[in-house]
């Protein structure tokens, strides 16, 4: 009879913990963002909480070849959580007021191109952390721009000078 009630309790527990609604709601989010080297880009990650939530904490991470590195995580009340990759360090910033807003988009300053890769916005109130946004940055050299320009003005300079000689 014991092994029954505690059965039926356990059950009840789980549904009722499945049915309570999220306390985060994620916002549509680009899949992909493409930057030139040297510029600041922006990824883009908000929610919106049911509830003022205590503990809230918000990751974002960069999935590696061989690991996944923190790129940026920062707790409510301004303290980080986990150890930032040495590779971010000083290069990236959320918005001062996250925790209200629920805007967590990354700032990410310097941007290299092994800074290519894919992106995870975490956010955590509570125990179960929820995925808010996954992306790709693009990071261009910034080199066949350059050609690009140089070829045109090439043609705007050479043009005139072409129909002298002819």
């Amino acid at each position: 009879m014991i092994t029954v009630h505690f059965r039926l309790t356990l059950g009840l527990l789980f549904l009722v913990g499945d049915s309570l609604p999220e306390p985060i709601q994620c916002e549509e989010n680009q899949s992909s963002v493409t930057a030139t080297r040297s510029d600041t880009v922006y990824l883009p990650c908000s929610f919106r909480p049911d509830r003022q939530l205590d503990k809230l904490l918000v990751s974002w991470q960069k999935k590696d070849q061989n690991a996944t590195l923190v790129v940026h995580a920062k707790r409510q009340g301004g303290e980080a959580q986990e150890q930032q990759d040495s590779s971010f360090i000083n290069r990236t910033a959320l918005s001062p007021a996250w925790n209200e807003t629920g805007n967590v988009t990354l700032q990410l300053r310097a941007v290299r191109t092994s800074d290519s890769g894919n992106y995870t916005c975490f956010i955590r109130a509570g125990q179960r952390p929820r995925i808010c946004a996954s992306l790709q940055l693009i990071v261009n050299s910034g080199t066949f721009l350059i050609y690009a320009h140089l070829s045109t003005w090439m043609t705007i300079l050479f043009l005139p000078l072409m129909k002298i000689i002819l």
